[in-house]
Protein backbone atom coordinates (compact mmCIF):
# COMPACT_ATOMS: atom_id res chain seq x y z
CA UNK A 1 0.00 0.00 0.00
CA UNK A 2 2.80 2.41 0.94
CA UNK A 3 4.63 1.52 -2.27
CA UNK A 4 1.60 2.41 -4.42
CA UNK A 5 1.30 5.75 -2.64
CA UNK A 6 5.03 6.41 -3.08
CA UNK A 7 4.93 5.61 -6.80
CA UNK A 8 1.81 7.74 -7.29
CA UNK A 9 3.41 10.63 -5.42
CA UNK A 10 6.63 10.40 -7.45
CA UNK A 11 4.66 10.35 -10.70
CA UNK A 12 2.67 13.43 -9.64
CA UNK A 13 5.87 15.29 -8.72
CA UNK A 14 7.37 14.37 -12.10
CA UNK A 15 4.29 15.67 -14.00
CA UNK A 16 4.20 18.94 -12.04
CA UNK A 17 7.96 19.50 -12.46
CA UNK A 18 7.72 18.81 -16.19
CA UNK A 19 4.93 21.37 -16.61
CA UNK A 20 6.77 23.89 -14.43
CA UNK A 21 10.12 23.73 -16.20
CA UNK A 22 8.90 23.28 -19.78
CA UNK A 23 9.57 26.33 -21.94
CA UNK A 24 6.50 27.80 -23.54
CA UNK A 25 6.46 28.17 -27.32
CA UNK A 26 3.79 30.82 -27.63
CA UNK A 27 1.92 31.71 -30.76
CA UNK A 28 2.15 35.47 -31.07
CA UNK A 29 -0.87 37.36 -32.30
CA UNK A 30 -0.11 40.82 -33.67
CA UNK A 31 -3.21 41.62 -35.67
CA UNK A 32 -6.31 43.12 -34.06
CA UNK A 33 -8.48 41.06 -36.42
CA UNK A 34 -7.23 37.93 -34.60
CA UNK A 35 -7.04 39.22 -31.03
CA UNK A 36 -8.42 37.19 -28.14
CA UNK A 37 -8.75 40.40 -26.10
CA UNK A 38 -12.12 42.07 -25.62
CA UNK A 39 -11.39 45.47 -27.17
CA UNK A 40 -14.57 47.01 -25.76
CA UNK A 41 -13.71 46.00 -22.18
CA UNK A 42 -10.12 47.20 -22.61
CA UNK A 43 -11.42 50.53 -23.90
CA UNK A 44 -13.52 50.91 -20.73
CA UNK A 45 -10.26 50.53 -18.77
CA UNK A 46 -8.57 53.18 -20.98
CA UNK A 47 -6.37 50.62 -22.72
CA UNK A 48 -6.14 50.86 -26.51
CA UNK A 49 -4.33 48.55 -28.92
CA UNK A 50 -2.97 49.30 -32.39
CA UNK A 51 -1.30 47.01 -34.92
CA UNK A 52 2.42 47.62 -35.37
CA UNK A 53 5.34 46.54 -37.55
CA UNK A 54 7.96 47.69 -35.04
CA UNK A 55 10.40 44.90 -34.17
CA UNK A 56 10.34 44.26 -30.40
CA UNK A 57 13.60 44.39 -28.41
CA UNK A 58 12.64 41.30 -26.41
CA UNK A 59 11.18 37.95 -27.43
CA UNK A 60 7.76 36.63 -26.43
CA UNK A 61 9.45 34.13 -24.08
CA UNK A 62 11.33 36.97 -22.38
CA UNK A 63 8.00 38.81 -21.97
CA UNK A 64 6.50 35.68 -20.38
CA UNK A 65 9.48 35.37 -18.01
CA UNK A 66 9.14 39.03 -17.01
CA UNK A 67 5.41 38.64 -16.37
CA UNK A 68 5.98 35.53 -14.24
CA UNK A 69 8.84 37.13 -12.31
CA UNK A 70 6.87 40.30 -11.55
CA UNK A 71 3.37 38.95 -11.00
CA UNK A 72 4.07 35.31 -10.05
CA UNK A 73 1.67 33.81 -12.57
CA UNK A 74 1.78 30.22 -13.81
CA UNK A 75 -0.49 28.53 -16.31
CA UNK A 76 -0.37 25.70 -18.80
CA UNK A 77 -2.17 27.91 -21.32
CA UNK A 78 -0.40 31.19 -22.11
CA UNK A 79 -1.28 33.49 -25.00
CA UNK A 80 0.90 36.37 -26.17
CA UNK A 81 -0.16 39.35 -28.27
CA UNK A 82 2.02 42.24 -29.51
CA UNK A 83 0.73 45.75 -30.25
CA UNK A 84 1.27 49.43 -29.69
CA UNK A 85 -0.47 49.97 -26.37
CA UNK A 86 -1.73 53.18 -24.84
CA UNK A 87 -2.64 53.09 -21.17
CA UNK A 88 -2.07 55.46 -18.27
CA UNK A 89 0.29 58.42 -18.44
CA UNK A 90 3.71 57.43 -19.68
CA UNK A 91 2.49 54.52 -21.83
CA UNK A 92 1.48 56.12 -25.10
CA UNK A 93 1.70 54.01 -28.25
CA UNK A 94 4.33 51.84 -26.56
CA UNK A 95 5.36 48.58 -28.23
CA UNK A 96 4.27 45.96 -25.72
CA UNK A 97 3.19 42.38 -25.25
CA UNK A 98 0.00 41.29 -23.53
CA UNK A 99 0.80 38.01 -21.81
CA UNK A 100 -2.44 36.20 -20.90
CA UNK A 101 -2.42 33.39 -18.37
CA UNK A 102 -5.61 31.38 -18.78
CA UNK A 103 -7.28 29.54 -15.87
CA UNK A 104 -5.15 31.34 -13.29
CA UNK A 105 -6.27 30.57 -9.72
CA UNK A 106 -7.57 33.64 -7.89
CA UNK A 107 -5.21 32.92 -5.00
CA UNK A 108 -2.28 34.01 -7.19
CA UNK A 109 -3.86 37.46 -7.39
CA UNK A 110 -5.12 37.72 -3.81
CA UNK A 111 -7.76 36.19 -1.62
CA UNK A 112 -9.89 38.57 0.46
CA UNK A 113 -9.25 38.46 4.21
CA UNK A 114 -11.49 35.89 5.86
CA UNK A 115 -12.36 34.19 2.55
CA UNK A 116 -13.76 30.72 3.10
CA UNK A 117 -14.80 28.10 0.60
CA UNK A 118 -13.59 27.01 -2.79
CA UNK A 119 -11.18 29.43 -4.45
CA UNK A 120 -12.71 30.75 -7.69
CA UNK A 121 -10.75 30.59 -10.94
CA UNK A 122 -10.39 33.58 -13.23
CA UNK A 123 -10.73 32.97 -16.94
CA UNK A 124 -7.43 34.76 -17.46
CA UNK A 125 -4.92 37.17 -15.94
CA UNK A 126 -3.17 39.62 -18.27
CA UNK A 127 0.20 41.34 -17.93
CA UNK A 128 1.40 44.15 -20.21
CA UNK A 129 5.16 43.90 -20.77
CA UNK A 130 7.05 46.77 -22.40
CA UNK A 131 8.67 45.26 -25.53
CA UNK A 132 11.46 47.86 -25.49
CA UNK A 133 12.61 47.43 -21.87
CA UNK A 134 11.22 44.03 -20.87
CA UNK A 135 9.58 45.55 -17.79
CA UNK A 136 6.18 44.17 -16.73
CA UNK A 137 4.05 47.31 -16.46
CA UNK A 138 0.49 46.37 -15.54
CA UNK A 139 -1.29 43.25 -14.37
CA UNK A 140 -5.07 42.99 -14.63
CA UNK A 141 -7.99 40.62 -14.95
CA UNK A 142 -11.25 41.65 -16.57
CA UNK A 143 -12.98 38.40 -17.41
Amino acid sequence: MKMKFLISSMFLIFVVATLYFTKVSPTIVNNLNNTKQDLSSLSEMNITLENTNITPNISANQAIESAIKTFGKRSTNINVEYYLITSYPGMIRTPAYIVSFEDTPYSFVSVPYGFKGKIPVHHEYNVIVNAETGKAMIGFSYR
